[in-house]
């Protein structure tokens, strides 16, 4: 039986706050529609950070949580 590839997938957003809480729900639909769509495939594990990106530090924390 073969592994299945893994997928990381990261949301990103402005790094305005204001303009980050506009585009949140948005971001987040379309990250979850991505991710059931590769999901739906049966060939990839999919794994979604925790969090929508919208700095540099919440980039590289989200990172790292998909590398361990």
């Amino acid at each position: 039986m073969t592994d299945k590839a893994k997928i990381g997938i990261l949301g990103f957003s402005d790094g305005e706050p204001e303009v980050h809480e506009q585009l949140k729900d948005f971001v987040q639909a379309q990250l979850k529609t991505i991710s059931a769509a590769l999901k739906n495939t049966g060939q990839v594990e999919v794994i979604e950070g925790d969090k929508l990106i919208n700095s540099v530090s919440s980039a590289k924390e989200e990172a790292l949580k998909l590398l361990s």
